[in-house]
């Protein structure tokens, strides 16, 4: 398998996770949107920026690289070769970096400890409901906040994506 193809279909797959986990955090809830939801627009364009537009452009990066470099794309098989599949498996994986990022944004909280991207409690709601009277979301869903995880948090937690790789890429072909 040569490193393009390697590449696509790991990055396709985390890709494809990335989309369904963002699920809990209504993202790309258009209905709430076109509800008057304001903080819904901002749940899109958060969404929008790190797990589509992002990744694209990380995508067609990766894809120059690994054209560029011979090293990369070797044509036959080696103990070598086995070194550079698995750095592409790495580079493929930085997809779920993007999410985690994605995440960290929609877990930013204002002073009042209500999250930044998400519409306001109403008085006399529920404990525990994930919506407003309006039905706008109040938070991201359940399977989405667990316990004390914030914005610092997960923004941390990327960087757990992004630095293996690229290290090993930088100390590999440079």
């Amino acid at each position: 398998m040569d490193g393009t193809t390697l590449f696509t279909a790991v990055f396709a797959l985390y890709f494809a996770a990335n989309i369904a986990s963002a699920r809990s955090y209504s993202a790309f809830d258009t209905a709430a949107m076109v509800g008057g939801d304001g903080r819904a627009c901002g749940r899109f364009l958060v969404g929008t920026a790190f797990l589509n537009v992002a990744p694209t452009f990380y995508y067609l990066w990766i894809l120059g690289k690994i054209e560029r470099f011979p090293r990369l794309n070797p044509p036959y098989c080696t103990l070598m070769q086995f070194k550079w599949e698995i750095l592409i498996l790495l580079l493929g994986m930085v997809g779920a970096g993007f999410y985690r990022i994605f995440a960290g944004c929609l877990a930013i909280r204002t002073d009042g400890d209500r999250f930044f991207f998400y519409a306001a409690d109403d008085p006399g709601q529920k404990n525990g409901n994930e919506y407003n009277k309006r039905g706008h979301s109040v938070r991201p869903g359940c399977g989405a906040v667990r316990g004390e995880i914030g914005a610092r948090e997960h923004f941390c937690g990327s960087l757990l994506y992004f630095l293996p790789p690229f290290l090993l890429y930088y100390a590999i072909v440079k």
